[in-house]
This record gives C-alpha cells, sequence and structure tokens, in this order.
C-alpha cells in the first residue's frame, strides 16, 4: 500500500506481494459469479411468478 496524504486512505500499488493479489482477484472473481448467480436466480424466479400468476 502507498500511504495517501488523506488519512485512512490507502491506494493499491503493483508492488503488492503477488499472494496478496492472487488472493484480491479470487476474491473479486468468487464475487462476480456469486452476484451473476443470483441475478439470474431472481430473474429465473420472477419469470415463474409472472407466469404463474398471468
Amino acid at each position: 500500500m502507498i500511504k495517501s496524504p488523506v488519512p485512512g486512505e490507502n491506494r493499491l500499488s503493483f508492488h503488492e506481494p503477488l499472494a496478496n493479489r492472487l488472493r484480491d482477484a479470487l476474491a473479486i472473481g468468487l464475487f462476480i459469479v456469486l452476484a451473476g448467480f443470483v441475478g439470474y436466480s431472481g430473474l429465473r424466479l420472477a419469470l415463474l411468478l409472472w407466469q404463474r400468476f398471468s
């Protein structure tokens, strides 16, 4: 992390250890996969309910 002039605000740098960057990339990837699954499930449920009550 690079120290920022604003207290409490740090920026990511490319000099972080590879393990930290890999962990962050995996966390972001998992978040995207789970968010996509939740969105897909919600859309499918909405379509099923619409078909049921129309």
